[in-house]
């Protein structure tokens, strides 16, 4: 691949990872809060946000997993099924960016 050609496929990514995250903000933010799954997550498992989107995250880390094995193993994988897993895999790691960020940003201002 090109220099090029990854600059086209990185920009179509980032786009559908953006579609996505628009999307997906109805469906899980409450109050405007983009994490609020997470923290009633970490409060029912008494665990921080973080460690809860970090339980979520491993299962599309598992199913990533899976797709390298059926590569190596020269199965067939589904170019919808590998777009849809690595997308949200990368959403879930820009989810976790955020918090951190977040957080950062409530103990310097609130301390």
């Amino acid at each position: 691949m090109t220099d090029k050609q990854f600059q086209e496929f990185f920009k179509n990514a980032v786009d559908m990872c953006r579609r996505t995250m628009g999307g997906k903000q109805v469906e899980y933010a409450k109050d405007g809060n983009r994490f609020y799954n997470f923290i009633r997550a970490g409060e029912g498992k008494r665990e921080t946000p973080e460690k809860a989107l970090w339980g979520m995250y491993y299962k599309h880390h598992i199913s990533v997993s899976d797709i390298i094995d059926a590569v190596e193993a020269g199965e067939p994988v589904s170019e919808n099924i590998y777009n849809e897993k690595l997308k949200d895999s990368i959403n879930y790691l820009f989810l976790l960016w955020g918090m951190l960020e977040d957080r950062k940003g409530k103990i310097k201002g609130g301390r």
